[in-house]
């Protein structure tokens, strides 16, 4: 039996409650990157060069807009105002299902998880920043809300990995958002931030798989990791500048200074082919994206 349907009055823990166990809970999420393939109709043929070149436009295509299938289907001009609605009516159940008395905070604070995807969020900075804009909040109440935000689903926060739950617990922690398509909603221009909302579509992507992802930072950055540090991912739009391949190079050896069997791979979308000598781990966030899909179809 599948009984289906939206309700602000019941999220994962309480249907675990209400229905005594017998409950099995599977995340669903917008679209994939190939998944909007296929609602497009676009189809990749390998060594095709006009074929990567469509591929790559979709890509773009995909950051801008997201996955939510309507969005996807609908002419260009209603897909803010799709978006836009999709925000007012997710901030409307998150109000109604936890009795939020300051709605003006939660949606100043929604705005802020939106625009700020694949941002480090620390609530001491949050709290300063909130009341230099006139907010009287405590910090209790940010780390509230943000909990809010997280059980419905809106956004994901990653903890910096450390043997310790302490300094777990004192770290920042990485911000990503349920869909990159739906920055659109809180900031006029749906181009912007197209590196962050790059990364923020990688971790979808292995939040999918069921993996439990966290960040690291020494020094530099390792974007995304697994739990045993066997694994780890960076994203970088652009690796045409010489300096910003020497910063990836450096954050690759970062995370295979975690373990020795730790396995990296970094995922670009615009790149210049004579440095791929100097980064052999690098290939493109849109076949990687591909061929991770046709793997996890496969009987």
């Amino acid at each position: 039996m599948f009984v289906t349907g939206s309700s602000s009055q019941l999220l994962t823990r309480d249907l675990a409650t209400a229905l005594r166990g017998r409950s099995l809970t599977l995340e669903v999420f917008p679209l994939s990157f190939a998944e909007v393939l296929e609602f497009r109709g676009i189809v990749w043929q390998r060594a095709h060069p006009d074929s990567e070149s469509v591929v790559r436009g979709a890509l773009d295509h995909y950051l801008r807009w997201g996955g939510f299938p309507e969005v996807v289907l609908a002419e260009e001009a209603l897909r803010p105002l799709i978006l836009g609605e999709y925000a007012s009516l997710m901030l409307c159940d998150v109000v109604e299902r936890y009795g939020v008395r300051n709605e003006v905070l939660i949606r100043e604070l929604l705005r802020f998880a939106f625009r700020n995807t694949a941002s480090l969020v620390n609530v001491s900075k949050l709290h300063r920043d909130f009341a230099s804009l006139g907010f009287s909040v405590s910090k209790n109440t940010l780390h509230e809300y943000l909990g809010y935000l997280e059980d419905s689903f809106l956004i994901f926060l990653l903890p910096k990995r450390e043997r310790s739950v302490r300094k777990q617990a004192h770290n920042p922690k990485k911000l990503h958002v349920i869909d990159p398509g739906l920055v659109a909603a809180f900031q006029g221009n749906p181009d912007r931030d197209v590196g962050r909302k790059l990364e923020t579509t990688v971790f979808l992507h292995l939040r999918r798989q069921g993996r439990a992802l966290y960040y690291y930072a020494n020094g530099g950055e390792v974007d995304l990791c697994d739990e045993e540090g066997k694994a780890f991912w960076n994203t970088c739009w652009s690796l045409t500048d010489p300096d910003t391949t020497g910063r990836e190079q450096r954050s690759l050896a970062l995370g295979r200074s975690r373990s020795k069997q730790a396995k990296g791979v970094l995922l670009y979308h615009e790149f210049a082919p004579a440095l791929k000598s100097a980064l052999p781990e690098a290939q493109p966030a849109w076949r990687w994206l591909l061929e991770q899909s046709k793997e996890e179809s496969r009987p």
